[in-house]
């Protein structure tokens, strides 16, 4: 396979992988806790998440974007965290290890901001996705959190999550078109 052929299929990969994990989050959130359909929707959706900011890591990194690539690189890993352990009975040590996950996705948003092609709103919305993941974290660490009472933080943290993959395909789709000053 050349590489023109292998980068024609770049952009239309990360596509499938980010809207997939975009429909099969909510589509989890439908079964019954712990079920079969639930753990097999929800880790479906974490590969296909790993497998978009493996693919949107290499891209960038191809077009010499570093920070942004590694941001990518940091999603990946922490999701890779929350992979390992959908299947683990909530213990303490399984939160603690879920807390360790949530702190890996900051510095990964944050590293996307560099990323110019993607808008201002993205590169914010991006970071205030972390927000209710880093409450939830604040709360392992204190030992007040509720898998009951703190599972809204989690629903919007993982929905925005999701939303952030499908508006980053959008923008793995544009061409490059005219450089702004700030990308040269």
């Amino acid at each position: 396979m050349s590489l023109e052929h292998e980068e024609t299929h770049l952009a239309p990969l990360i596509a499938i992988c980010f809207v997939g994990n975009f429909l099969l989050g909510p589509l989890g959130e439908a079964f019954p806790t712990n079920s079969f359909g639930q753990l097999f929707s929800w880790q479906l959706a974490s590969l296909l998440f790993m497998a978009g900011c493996s693919l949107f890591a290499a891209k960038l990194a191809t077009d010499r974007w570093h920070i942004s690539s590694a941001g990518f690189i940091l999603l990946s890993i922490g999701q890779g965290i929350f992979y390992t352990i959908q299947n683990s009975t909530l213990s303490s040590e399984s939160t603690a290890v879920y807390a360790a996950g949530i702190l890996v996705f900051l510095p990964g948003m944050i590293f996307l901001c560099y990323y110019s092609r993607f808008p201002i709103w993205l590169r914010v919305f991006g970071v205030a996705a972390t927000l209710p993941f880093l409450n939830i974290m604040i709360k392992i660490d204190m030992g007040k959190y509720n898998t009951h009472k703190d599972h809204l933080f989690e629903v919007v943290g993982f929905f925005m999550m999701e939303l952030s993959g499908v508006f980053w395909s959008y923008y793995a789709f544009r061409p490059h078109g005219k450089r702004r000053l700030d990308e040269t």
